[in-house]
């Protein structure tokens, strides 16, 4: 399938999906969110806390935390597509410590405890076409219907 051929699909799936919530994207992100991956043999864990407008953004090499960034968040909608805006990210743990990375932006849409980064669609090309899932991560003691929602 080519590159052309997953955006439309994508597109066309993210923007068919009933909203899982009434309001902001965002108000519905608050909380934890966890996407879990293979990379060069090793089993990666990216943990997303959203707390308003700021994302935490953790990654965790079996229980090890190798990176940490933050950004700031702002959300635009238009036709029931939300994408979101990230400011310059700030590196505070790993080897980039320090270190600022560019801003830039996604699709999301969040369809209950799952929540979908849509990446590479701008018109630069400089980041790949990814689709992220992310489950909500419940705090403990929590319910799923108790987790943090708007």
């Amino acid at each position: 399938m080519t590159y052309k051929s997953l955006l439309m699909i994508a597109i066309g799936l993210l923007a068919t999906l009933p909203s899982a919530c009434i309001g902001s994207e965002l108000e519905s992100l608050q909380g934890k969110w966890e996407s879990r991956f293979q990379e060069q043999g090793r089993a990666l864990r990216v943990l997303k806390i959203i707390d308003k407008n700021r994302e935490t953004v953790e990654t965790y090499d079996g229980d090890k935390l190798v990176h940490r960034h933050v950004v700031t968040l702002e959300e635009k909608q238009a036709e029931g597509i939300t994408v979101i805006h990230y400011g310059e990210s700030e590196v505070t743990h790993g080897p980039r410590k320090g270190q600022r990375g560019k801003p830039g932006s996604f699709v999301s849409k969040r369809l209950g405890d799952t929540w979908y980064n849509v990446q590479g669609l701008e018109t630069s090309g400089e980041t790949p076409f990814t689709v992220i899932q992310f489950k909500r991560l419940n705090e403990p003691g929590e319910t799923e219907n108790e987790a943090p929602r708007k």
